[in-house]
This record gives structure tokens, sequence and C-alpha cells, in this order.
């Protein structure tokens, strides 16, 4: 019997690969199981040991594991969850927790509104312990938004929580904020006041860190009230007891603090040292404000020992300082947000996958519907319209032939009773008012087919207007025109301007033995209007005055046609007679 080798090596080659690949395997998903069993294990469990298990992943993650992003988001699922099986332990300790890192990142309304929710729903339980913590988290964030009193109504609320538990920290705790509400307030007898309370509640509980905050306050009260040996003391018991307790970030404030004093007494060496040793403990835990703080404490010193070299150093660390702000500070509140539109985005795909062919047969019903109803009407209502503003300007084009067919005859006939006047009087002039009274009428003949004419044009027939009427009246009769050079080529309705000079000559001048003197004043009042007065220094309208006042009103009925409500007329009769038209300039 032959043997095949080859065949052998083959085989064993294949089950060796095989055997590798299943142990490599084996190995892989042993690592991936640890790696992810949190997360298969809140797979797994339901309802209030899940809220639970989601509060425990978000601490880890944000505190062992530095993600704050991933632990946010643990920490809004168990909010969520809370809420759907209104599960109050959960809802409470996800809220305030909320709060204390919308507090931390300075958003302090936001902060205001977990907290309150949480006091909401602990209030109507046997939770105090939990209630006076609360309200102390509460009365903390108004006191750093700067809203004193508020600060101090719910710091006697955990005040009295904390006494119903005969808590001697709890009631410690409240009587500290209450103290630094009123600092806030400038109330430093009152602020002392509630400090030595818990200052002897601390030192009966042997809390060494509120012994140091208690100090420090003593301290900083005594230097609000220029007690500067008591104030220094304070510092220097609050430095030892923060010492002992490891408590770098209180340290930093300290030992600033202990710079003011001896800076205070002099000793500016002194000072300096504690200056430097405080923004060496700042840079270390990364303390913004007190970075700053220390930058500017030092720019002042070093001015002070006149170093200005140093001083300028310092000043210019404090102008361009920016602190490397943590991925908590500037993204919680994008956080949520994201969370927030991912939840909504996930239900909005479902809804989106179950409605979209009704979506679509909607929208085709609709533009089916929208073309039916534009081939039906729309042609139809547009022809109608057409029509409509066809018969309006043909009403409006025969008006204004109307009202100007009246104003030629009304105009021949007033000219034609000034000349009668005149031929009693000086046949003379009369017969060189008649000869020249021509340029007038032809005039008026070749406007009467224009709906608009040039100022200039508007101008010069009432300066023939008025020259002819100063045959009739000689000296009686002066006239001024102010019309910038700009104007004369702005356009306007025909036969406008002379109605209104002879409405002045009729009312101002004629019946006046002394005469007058009419004004015709064109100006521009704003880039798109234009202003004409007539106007004289006559008597104003005499009570016997005959006429029909014709031109006046053809000329109103006109700017109602042409411009609608676009215009102003108006007539004043005090000293003088004048009429004031405003219409649009059309150039």
């Amino acid at each position: 019997m032959k043997i095949n080798f080859r065949y052998i090596f083959r085989s064993l080659a294949v089950m060796t690969l095989f055997f590798v690949i299943t142990i490599l395997s084996a190995q892989s998903m042993k690592r991936g199981y640890k790696i992810d069993s949190h997360d298969d294990i809140l797979d797994i469990v339901t309802g209030e040991e899940k809220v639970n298990m989601l509060l425990q992943k978000s601490m880890f993650e944000m505190n062992k594991n530095n993600d704050q992003q991933k632990g946010i988001k643990y920490l809004l699922q168990a909010r969520d969850l809370s809420k759907k099986i209104n599960y109050e332990d959960g809802i409470i300790s996800s809220h305030n927790t909320l709060g204390d890192l919308y507090r931390s990142s300075g958003n302090y309304t936001e902060a205001i509104n977990y907290y309150l929710e949480a006091a909401t729903i602990t209030k109507n339980s046997d939770r105090l312990i939990t209630l006076s913590s609360i309200y102390m988290n509460i009365g903390y964030t108004y006191k750093a938004m700067k809203k004193f009193d508020k600060s101090i109504e719910y710091g006697n609320l955990a005040l009295v929580s904390a006494k119903k538990l005969n808590k001697k920290g709890a009631e410690a705790n409240a009587n500290y904020n209450l103290a630094m509400a009123y600092r806030g307030k400038f109330e430093y007898e009152k602020a002392l006041e509630y400090n030595e309370k818990a200052l002897k509640l601390y030192e009966e509980s042997e809390n060494y860190f509120g012994l140091g905050r208690c100090y420090n306050a003593i301290g900083d009260l005594n230097e609000m009230s220029g007690n500067y040996e008591i104030a220094f003391e304070a510092y220097q018991k609050a430095e030892k007891l923060f010492k002992e307790y490891n408590s770098p970030g209180n340290l930093s404030v300290i030992y600033f603090n202990l710079a003011s004093m001896s800076k205070v007494f002099g000793n500016y060496d002194e000072a300096l040292m504690y200056l430097k040793t405080s923004l060496k403990i700042s840079l270390k835990i990364k303390s913004e404000r007190m970075i700053k703080d220390c930058y500017f404490g030092l720019y002042g010193l070093y001015n002070l020992l006149k170093d200005f070299d140093k001083a300028n150093q310092y000043y210019m660390l404090f102008h361009s300082y920016t602190a490397e702000t943590s991925t908590l500070n500037s993204s919680l509140a994008k956080i949520e947000i994201d969370y927030e539109l991912s939840k909504k985005e996930m239900q909005t795909n479902l809804q989106l996958q179950r409605e979209r062919a009704k979506r679509y047969f909607y929208v085709g019903s609709l533009i089916f519907v929208l073309a039916l109803m534009y081939f039906l009407t729309y042609r139809q209502l547009k022809q109608r319209r057409i029509n409509e503003l066809r018969l309006e300007k043909r009403r409006v084009r025969a008006e204004l032939s109307s009202l100007e067919s009246k104003i030629n005859p009304h105009f021949f006939f007033n000219s034609l009773s000034s000349i009668s006047t005149l031929i009693s009087i000086n046949p003379d002039n009369a017969k060189k008012m008649l000869q020249n009274i021509s340029g007038l009428f032809r005039y008026a003949l070749r406007t009467s087919k224009n709906q608009f004419v040039t100022l200039d044009e508007e101008i010069s027939i009432a300066k023939k207007y008025l020259e002819l009427e100063k045959i009739r009246f000689g000296k009686r009769l002066e006239f001024e025109l102010v019309i910038p050079n700009m104007l004369y080529s702005v356009k306007l309705p025909p036969l406008l301007i002379q109605p209104l000079v002879e409405n002045s000559i009729k009312h101002g001048i004629a019946d006046n033995i002394e005469g007058g003197k009419i004004y015709i004043i064109c100006e521009e009042i704003s880039k798109d209007t234009i202003e004409i007065r007539v106007k004289d220094n006559g008597k104003g309208v005499s009570t016997n005055g005959n006429g029909t006042g014709f031109g006046l009103t053809s000329i109103q009925e006109r700017l109602e046609l042409m411009f609608k409500k676009d215009y102003l007329f108006e007539i004043n009769k005090e000293n003088g007679y004048e009429v004031r038209i405003q219409i649009p300039k059309i150039v």
C-alpha cells in the first residue's frame, strides 16, 4: 500500500490552521466579553436595577475613565428611564448629579432647574438628609449667581431640614453656607454669627475640612472689617488644617489671602513667597480663577517693589492666560442636546418608515389637486383680472381726460375775465395781454394729451401767466421763485402750478389795494418725495370772495386719480393763502 505523504501533510496543515484560528477567536471573544461585560449586563437588567447600573456606570466613566461625554450619556439614560418607570430615587439622584455638573460648568440656571425638580420629589418623601443637601446646593448656586436673598432663603430651608435630622455635619454646612450668603450682602456681623455656629458644630463632629473653611471665612470677614491681626491668625489656622486635610484647592486660596495680609503689614518678601506658592498650586490643579488672581497679585506686588520688568511680565500673563477648560465645561449642554436629538431621531426614523408611503400618497394627491385647480380656475381668474385692470385703466383715463377738458375752458374763461377787466382800465395793456395769451393756450392744448410734463415746463408757463397778470396789476404784483436746479427735470402732472398761482392772485392780490407778493417754492423733502408750495402775503380768503374753487378741486381730484393715497394736499389760510402739495419724485 502506497502512502500519500502529500495528502497527510496537507491535512495536518489544515487542521493546525483550524486550531490556531479557533484559539485566537476564543481569546478575542474572551477579551471582547471583558470589555463589553457592563454593556451586556445593561442589556439584560431592567427597571430600577438598570437605573442603578446606569448611575454606577456614569460615575465610573466620569471619575475613573475621565470620559465625561460617555458618563453624561449614561446619566441621561438613567434620568429618562427613572421618569418612565417613576423611580423616585433614580430621578432624585440623576437630577442632583446633573445639577452639580451644570453648576460646575457655570450654567447656573440649568443647575437650579435640575435641583428644584429633585427637591420637589424629595419633599414628598422622608429623605430629609437628601433634601437638606439639595437645598444647600440650590443656596450655593444662587450665591454663585450673586442672588444672595435667594441663597439665604434656601440656606434656611437646608438648616431646618438638618435640625430635624439632628445631624451636626449637615447643620454645620447649612450655617456655613448662610455665613457666605450674608458675606455676599456685606452683612459681616451676621456672617460671623453663622460662621461661629458652623465652627462649633465642625469642632464637635471633628470635621477638619469644615474647620478650615470656617477659619478662612473668619479671616476673610475680619480682613473686610479691617481687623488684620485677627484675619492673619485665622488664615494661618486654616493653612494648618488644609495641609493636614491635603486640600490643594483651598490651600491655594489660603496662601493668596496670607499674601494679602503680608502686603498690608508691609512684608513684601513674605507676600511674594505666599503668592508664588499659591500660583504653583493653582497651576498644578488648573484653577483658572486662582491662576489669574495670582498673576494680577504678582503684577501689583512687583510694582510696589519697583521691579517693573517682572510686573509687566505678570501683567501680560494675566491678560493672555486662557485656561484649558475641561470637556465638561465646554460640552455639557451640547452632550445633553446631542443625546436628546439622537433619541428623537430614532423615534422619528421609526415613524418615518411607517408613514413614508402615506406621505407619498398625500403629496401625490395634493399635487394632482393643485394641478387640477390651476387648470380649471387659474387661467379664468387671470383673464378676469386682466379685464378688470383694462376697465380700471380706461376709467382713470376717461376721468383724467374729463378733468383736463374742464381745466382748459376754466383757464380760458379766467383769462378772458382778466382781459375784460383790463380793457376798461388800460386798453393798450389789454391788447398786449390778448396777443401774448396765445402762448398759454398753446401750452394747455399741447399738454392736454400728456400725463406728465417737466417742472421746468410748468414753471415756464407759470412765469408767463405771472408776467401777463403783471401787465394787469403793475407794481402791485411781485413774485419770487425758489427752485433748486436739480429739480427742473422732475416730472409732474400738467397745469398743476398755474391754477395755484391764479388762486393766489385772486385771493391774495386782486382785492388788496397795496398788492402783494407770490412765492413758488419747490424742494426735495426726501429721496422719493418733492414738495411744491404756492403762497402769497395777502389777507387770506375773503368771506365775500367769488369763484367756484374749481381749480383747486380739480387739482386734488387729479392727484387722487394719479397717485391714489401717495400724495399730500394742504391749504393754509393764515397770514395769506398757501397751498402745499407733496407728490412722488418722478425723474
